[in-house]
């Protein structure tokens, strides 16, 4: 890509995806990746595209959860469950779901669609009051973590007021609809 261009085209418009019909062609295909990691770089964002729950984008994570949650079995598979628990909420309801993770803190998901083009969005490592450090002190030690470094990545962790964690989503949501479209305009050039 030449660094000039102000817009990147997406994998669909510069032929990078081979011929696929409507069917075979997924949300990373028609949204600029590259640029929505930019936007979404302050926020702890991963997206997740249907229908192959293939992790597409990842923004923002905090250490509490690459050096610690997602590090060591034990609480890997807490994320894990974790999440298929949150996936399986939004398959019922098909709306915002937020809830508390199995590690303690606060995520949320949403679908986004676009033109038939679904994608899950997913927020987190928030927490909606101060953390109980004997609380997570002790994950610290049931999980064998460096106590004093999980202890500092808690701390680290935002506190935020649930309204503002949910127009954070929903904020999310906008720029990824509108980089949707915007993708879209460019697969009906073709």
């Amino acid at each position: 890509m030449n660094s000039h261009r102000p817009w990147k085209l997406f994998p669909i418009i510069r032929g990078e995806v081979k011929k696929h019909t409507a069917s075979q062609i997924l949300f990373e295909d028609i949204v600029d990746l590259e640029r929505m990691q930019i936007i979404l770089d302050g926020f702890a964002v991963g997206i997740v595209s249907q229908p192959d729950g293939k992790l597409v984008l990842k923004a923002g994570w905090k250490d509490i959860c690459t050096k610690f949650h997602k590090k060591f079995p034990s609480s890997d598979l807490l994320c894990a469950q974790s999440n298929q628990e949150l996936s399986q909420n939004l398959i019922q309801s098909c709306q915002k779901t937020v809830h508390e993770c199995k590690n303690g803190f606060m995520e949320a998901t949403t679908p986004i669609h676009i033109d038939g083009f679904h994608a899950d969005i997913f927020i987190g490592q928030a927490l909606f009051a101060p953390p109980d450090m004997d609380v997570f002190r002790e994950t610290a030690i049931r999980h064998g973590y460096d106590i004093e470094g999980y202890l500092q990545s808690v701390r680290e962790v935002p506190i935020v007021i649930r309204d503002h964690f949910e127009k954070a989503l929903d904020f999310i949501v906008k720029i990824a609809t509108d980089m949707g479209k915007q993708g879209m305009v460019g697969i009906h050039w073709l």
